[in-house]
């Protein structure tokens, strides 16, 4: 991704990001995630209700993964208009490496996460944190 990183606003959307994972403990999300699996996996196989289970529920697991990224990619914006950089960059960076993106069943492509990005009811927060900081720079 950092070979397609044509500014700074680029840079902090994407180190803004991968703090996010951290600030939200998408880390420790997944391990307890995972230790659940296993032991539901534990008391449904042996009486044979395991492949029923995943069948009527699919992979618990990649709902909460694709949920992780967008909340990354918001936490992202916000801490990037904090140190100064313009959130509206965001979205336009994901649109560019769309591309470029290999599918992933746990990762929503970045043109739906432009689009979660670029919503109003998303935008608006860093938006307004970015406009305030132009603000304080002109006095």
């Amino acid at each position: 991704m950092l070979e397609h990183v044509t500014s700074d606003a680029e840079i902090a959307f994407l180190i803004g990001r991968e703090i996010g994972h951290i600030v939200a403990q998408h880390y420790a999300e997944n391990l307890t995630i995972s230790y659940c699996i296993e032991i539901l996996m534990a008391i449904l196989n042996p009486i044979g209700l395991w492949d029923a289970f995943r069948n009527e529920y699919g992979t618990p697991v990649a709902h909460i993964l694709l949920a992780q990224e967008f909340e990354a990619d918001y936490i992202g914006i916000r801490l990037s208009a904090l140190a100064g950089y313009d959130p509206r960059e965001a979205p336009k960076f994901l649109e560019k490496i769309d591309e470029f993106w290999v599918a992933n069943i746990v990762s929503p492509t970045p043109k739906r996460r432009a689009k979660y990005l670029s919503s109003p009811e998303n935008m608006w927060q860093p938006l307004s944190i970015y406009l305030r900081g132009c603000l304080k720079q002109d006095k």
